[in-house]
């Protein structure tokens, strides 16, 4: 089973399925999250990297944020599809994760090009009339809902060399719940 769940969660989290959007959080200087919508590329061979690319100019705070904190979390929501459990929640993934930020030309456009070549696009956002940063997360910790039997029952993974699911009862710490999804 951990096998075919951990494909479940890198199809969910590589960006291949519809009706997955991904979010960047970040913490500001008042140690209040800042959440965005952002396009991702998970490097699995390289445990899990997530990247996306940032605008630099003036006032950027996701940039500002990390450069005093830099740490965040990268979610992945469905926004389509079948719900879980009773209350109709939807599958969902975070990693939290520590920054990298890189302003090598070199390294960020190969990052694009893989990005691009991930999801069978074209590469016109190589071409750029402004100045980007690309941010590596390099995740700590990944819980996931709804890749389970059970409602309530959270997969965790720590180790993404060597990923091994974890499963947890959000609600008692226990496997397993009386409700199924």
């Amino acid at each position: 089973m951990s096998e075919i769940v951990i494909k479940q969660i890198k199809e969910f989290i590589g960006g291949y399925e519809p009706g997955v959007v991904s979010f960047l959080s970040t913490v500001n200087q008042y140690g209040r999250s800042t959440i965005r919508q952002v396009s991702t590329h998970v490097n699995f061979e390289a445990s899990w990297t997530v990247g996306t690319i940032g605008r630099y100019r003036e006032g950027d705070l996701k940039i500002k944020h990390l450069k005093s904190n830099p740490k965040a979390t990268m979610h992945w929501v469905q926004t389509s599809g079948e719900t879980i459990g009773p209350r109709w929640a939807v599958r969902n993934v975070w990693i939290h994760a520590n920054v990298e930020i890189i302003y090598d030309e070199k390294i960020i456009n190969e990052f694009l090009i893989k990005r691009s070549e991930s999801r069978d696009q074209d590469h016109s956002s190589i071409k750029k009339d402004y100045d980007r940063y690309l941010m590596l997360l390099h995740p700590v910790r990944l819980r996931a809902e709804g890749f389970t039997e059970y409602y309530r029952e959270v997969l965790l993974i720590n180790n993404f060399d060597i990923p091994v699911i974890n499963k947890a009862n959000y609600r008692d710490g226990v496997v397993g719940s009386d409700e199924k999804a």
